[in-house]
């Protein structure tokens, strides 16, 4: 199985690989937790870090899925599922920790959901150990290889304080309402790390003050569907909670199902999963862009789930229905040529939301 996964990641077929990585994981682990004593059943396959020193044969069980685990998380971050990668590699390095090939990873991880601290506490660790490795080895490859990571340790530094570098900019240009700055900052920022929200939300919201609502919606489905590609768990969750929506009946279960089970996910979704900064800019641009139907369905699901956002949804529910009342009215008052009237209708329906001009 472990022999199939790696022609198939040598194929870029990575989903595929990590199938084959995770079933034999799981085959691993039920053998040991058959055949491993109940006291040593809190180390993997029963060896703690100091069996592992005294072991006699040249690969131990735990080095064994060690790199499974180490070649799964390499699967995972050609994915982008970037969450369980960073899983994959704390279980190694918590028995393993100066494996520096798995620690770069970790780093190269951490900085892709924008934790810039710990991304580089990671690379210097790698820095520290390869050069304290080059410096007593005498093996060459082994020398190769340590150098190999430090140079991928300083290179991930070096992205590190260039993404710390663009978010500055990026908060200090929307400080300063400078938003086409801020955009152009947060778009590098993006680049080095496509799963963190926080740059997203600089960018709608500058889209958000330019009127540009299309691109508004645009940039809030992105950092959506970004963050649930980045942490599918967090997608199953709401998956599980649909059964709880007790304002719905079985065909609205379902349509909620379909939408955070399609790929990408869909407006729903996306809309359960923002912050409640960033919803409060995606459901009044829907609206803007004439999609009051797929805003109110949102805001029907983020009123029973959230209590912190209910004041707000409450507020948007009602500017909806009477922006709807007064565009039915006044389209009802210019069929029957009373167009006074129908203006009147229409300066009022104006007047409870200035950007409701259509």
């Amino acid at each position: 199985m472990v022999v199939r996964a790696r022609h198939l990641y040598s194929q870029a077929r990575y989903a595929d690989a990590v199938d084959c990585y995770t079933k034999a994981l799981d085959v691993a682990k039920a053998a040991t937790s058959k055949d491993a004593p109940a006291k040593r059943a809190g180390s993997l396959f029963g060896k703690n870090r100091e069996a592992l020193k005294l072991g006699h044969s040249k690969e131990s069980a735990w080095d064994g899925f060690a790199k499974t685990l180490g070649n799964r998380s390499a699967c995972y971050m050609m994915l982008g599922i970037v969450h369980p990668a960073i899983e994959d590699c704390k279980v190694v390095l918590a028995e393993q920790p100066d494996n520096l090939k798995i620690r770069n990873r970790l780093g190269a991880g951490l900085l892709k959901v924008g934790s810039l601290t710990q991304s580089n506490e990671a690379y210097r660790y790698v820095v520290e150990k390869a050069a304290e490795l080059r410096g007593k080895t005498a093996d060459a490859a082994e020398a190769e290889a340590a150098l190999k990571c430090e140079q991928d340790a300083k290179e991930g530094i070096e992205q590190v304080f260039k993404l710390k570098d663009a978010m500055e900019r990026a908060y200090g240009a929307q400080r300063r309402s400078q938003h086409e700055e801020a955009v152009r900052q947060a778009e590098l920022a993006i680049a080095i790390a496509p799963h963190d929200h926080k740059m997203y939300s600089v960018r709608a919201t500058a889209f958000y003050k330019f009127k540009k609502w299309k691109q508004c919606v645009d940039e809030c489905l992105a950092c959506a569907r970004a963050v649930a590609v980045a942490s599918p768990k967090v997608v199953e969750r709401l998956v599980t909670n649909i059964d709880k929506q007790s304002s719905l009946d079985a065909k609205g279960k379902q349509v909620l199902r379909t939408d955070a089970t399609s790929s990408p996910i869909g407006v729903i979704t996306c809309g359960r999963l923002m912050t409640s900064k960033m919803g409060q800019l995606f459901v009044p641009a829907l609206r803007y862009c004439e999609r009051c139907d797929e805003a109110e369905a949102i805001l029907r699901i983020l009123g029973e789930e959230s209590a912190e956002a209910r004041v707000w949804v409450l507020g948007e529910v009602k500017r909806i229905e009477d922006l709807r009342q007064g565009k039915e009215s006044g389209d009802a008052a210019f069929r029957r040529g009373k167009y006074h009237a129908a203006v009147a209708l229409y300066s009022e329906a104006l007047g409870i939301d200035a950007h409701a001009d259509r």
